[in-house]
């Protein structure tokens, strides 16, 4: 497996950093996890081609990992991409087309076909990849509710496999909830350092042999701690390098 982070950025821009958007290269084909803003450019800039993708998944709908997503698939359109894509989505994928033709983004006229599902359909197209909930969103919950607003508050884990060897996306997390199996088991995480406790990065950070990328920014908790002890297994989320695992 390959993977590129093409963008590392939190959810408040910043000058140096792209937002999330990452490229994994397995056997069973290529993958976009999360589409921020910013990522077409950065799919031009790494030479991947209009035919490239195999799927694109949406971690969650925070306008930091989708709002790049009409753009990539104008650009794909533009650049006249036959090749089928699938498109999997948190939640609501209808209410989300509808978004697409506002943007007068029609997907009966690109030249390709575009399948769209929901994230937990995963493992019936992929089986190298499966997902997890996560409890990123459950704090809208009353909010949500008094609204009475349609959203279901999913956000997802992504665990990929490949050759052996296995690599988690948490995407953003606020606890381990639902993931702490996934985590222990997992040869490289490339995970939300921003939005969890440190305690629960640091607990992680003293496994043996557990390679961690920090990514989407760093809590304040933590990089104190990082400054005072030794973390040889963990390493900063760079964005335009690819990794083999």
């Amino acid at each position: 497996m390959k993977y590129t982070i093409l963008g590392a950025g939190s959810g408040l821009p910043h000058p140096d950093y792209h937002l999330s958007s990452l490229v994994f290269q397995t056997n069973q084909g290529n993958f976009l996890i999360d589409c921020g803003e910013g990522t077409s450019k950065q799919l031009i800039k790494h030479k991947f081609d209009h035919n490239f993708l195999n799927a694109i998944f949406i971690s969650h709908y925070h306008p930091d990992h989708i709002a790049g997503i009409y753009m990539v698939l104008q650009m794909l359109y533009l650049q006249g991409r036959t090749k089928p894509l699938n498109l999997f989505l948190p939640e609501r994928p209808a209410a989300f087309i509808e978004t697409m033709h506002m943007f007068y983004t029609f997907e009966q006229r690109f030249p390709f076909a575009l399948n769209v599902y929901e994230v937990l359909e995963t493992g019936q197209y992929y089986s190298n990849i499966s997902v997890a909930l996560t409890d990123h969103l459950t704090g809208y919950g009353e909010f949500i509710k008094s609204q009475q607003y349609p959203n279901t508050m999913h956000s997802f884990c992504f665990n990929l496999r490949d050759d052996n060897k296995t690599l988690v996306y948490t995407s953003d997390i606020s606890t381990f909830s639902n993931i702490q199996p996934i985590l222990e088991n997992a040869d490289v995480i490339i995970l939300d350092a921003l939005h969890p406790d440190a305690e629960l990065i640091i607990s992680l950070i003293q496994i043996p042999d557990k390679y961690l990328i920090l990514n989407h920014g760093i809590s304040d908790k933590l990089k104190i701690w990082m400054d005072n002890n030794p973390h040889n297994n963990v390493y900063f989320a760079q964005e335009n390098v690819t990794n083999n695992l």
